[in-house]
């Protein structure tokens, strides 16, 4: 498994990174208020300064995001605590990998790459999505961004605000209790708000439901393409 890089791959993530900072700044909001950067590094396997510099619109060399796995893996053990708050040994990772201390050392060193089992149970003490590893450090950042910019979109619809060049692909960003989730899950209660305030003839709760059975079945499974759809009816309605 090699993950040492992609052609173009940091160029690609910066302009994803440029637009999201861009389009948070449009929603009202500032990226230190919706991303919790540590955490972003960690789940990115990226270090922290070189998130924050791509934020800050610096000049980022793709050497630097597209990390080998060796340094991918310090990375992480510098990064991650053990449940009992210190740092993991070696010991502590080949146990939990089920691997020699031997293959721990020469994974960190360089020396080898891991098969695909190993990487997924590394995956899995980390607390990294599935394949996260076997992944160039460009992608990883890229998918460990999608939280967020579904997050930025989904506000965006309840402001009708219009935004683009966003495609969605993350996790839900009305799970958890970080301030992405926070901010979406305000934005929510503001829309709804506004709603049960505005004139009864516009549109009612029970037209946002009978609308929202419209929509195709294989949409309808996923909350955030239901709320989007209320929120168009409802500007298209007030």
């Amino acid at each position: 498994m090699d993950t040492s890089g992609a052609t173009g791959g940091g160029n690609g993530v910066a302009q994803k990174v440029a637009t999201l900072r861009s389009q948070i700044e449009q929603v009202g909001m500032t990226v230190d208020e919706l991303i919790d950067f540590p955490d972003l590094a960690r789940l990115a396997t990226i270090p922290e300064d070189v998130i924050r510099r791509l934020f800050q619109g610096d000049t980022v060399p793709p050497e630097e995001i597209d990390l080998s796995f060796a340094a991918r893996l310090r990375h992480l053990v510098r990064t991650k605590r053990h449940p009992d708050g210190s740092s993991y040994t070696q010991a502590q990772i080949a146990a939990a990998v089920e691997v020699s201390t031997g293959t721990i050392q020469s994974l960190a060193s360089g020396a080898r790459n891991p098969g695909f089992d190993v990487a997924r149970k590394l995956e899995v003490l980390f607390e990294l999505p599935a394949g996260r590893l076997s992944r160039t450090g460009s992608d990883a950042l890229s998918d460990a961004l999608d939280r967020t910019v579904e997050g930025v979109v989904l506000m965006a619809e309840l402001k009708g605000i219009e935004l683009t060049n966003l495609s969605l692909r993350g996790g839900s960003p009305l799970v958890g209790d970080d301030a992405l989730a926070k901010a979406v899950r305000s934005a929510l209660d503001e829309a709804d708000a506004q709603r049960r305030a505005a004139p009864a003839e516009n549109l009612q709760a029970r037209e946002i439901s009978q609308e929202l059975q419209k929509i195709p079945e294989e949409e309808r499974s996923s909350f955030i393409e239901m709320v989007k759809h209320s929120a168009r009816l409802w500007r298209r309605r007030s």
